[in-house]
């Protein structure tokens, strides 16, 4: 699919829209479009436009540009790469990707709910205020910018765990008991109180 436009919605329940598609349920006949989906054998994008609204974080609807999607499905195996350019001021253009398998009697391609995998982020300059609105960081970033590559292993459609690169200038950050850790492998920067 060439140049096209797509609105991606959170609802406040958890749930997911795609172009106005619940892809959230797996049950009857409501999750037939995320099974036809991740049923193709590939599904690509060229630079589209996509708006992600999130409702359960509250964050201002976020609009993507020069979208490349790559979907290649098989065998109850999932591999996913997008290639986006955010708003100039939230840095350059970024990478996402992500593999996954299905369990093994899983009967439903588009339960994504049951899958297991990694995801990887490579964003190679990021305004990482403007990240943690749309994504939780595990520390709360007053500013910051710079490079971020992040890891996160996914059982059961949760991320359970992960790791991140950092290379930061100019971050005002702080810690909380509420927040989940972060493990970073190497920082670069000054930390402001």
């Amino acid at each position: 699919i060439h140049a096209p436009e797509l609105d991606i919605r959170r609802r406040a329940d958890g749930g997911f829209l795609v172009a106005g598609l619940d892809f959230s349920r797996a049950s009857g006949n409501e999750g037939r479009a995320a099974d036809w989906f991740f049923d193709q054998t590939e599904f690509v994008i060229q630079g589209g436009t996509v708006r992600w609204t999130d409702e359960t974080r509250g964050a201002p609807t976020l609009a993507l540009s020069q979208v490349n999607l790559v979907v290649r499905n098989r065998a109850r195996r999932h591999a996913v790469r997008l290639d986006a350019s955010p708003p100039p001021d939230w840095g350059s253009r970024f990478t996402l990707v992500g593999i996954f398998r299905e369990p093994f009697l899983s009967t439903r391609a588009g339960r994504w709910q049951d899958w297991v995998g990694q995801l990887h982020a490579d964003f190679a300059a990021v305004d990482l205020a403007r990240l943690q609105r749309q994504v939780n960081l595990g520390v709360e970033v007053a500013h910051g910018r710079g490079r971020l590559r992040a890891w996160a292993d996914v059982d059961r459609g949760q991320v359970t765990g992960g790791a991140a690169d950092v290379v930061l200038d100019d971050v005002q950050a702080t810690l909380g008991p509420q927040l989940q850790p972060l493990e970073l492998r190497a920082v670069s920067g000054r930390l402001g109180g």
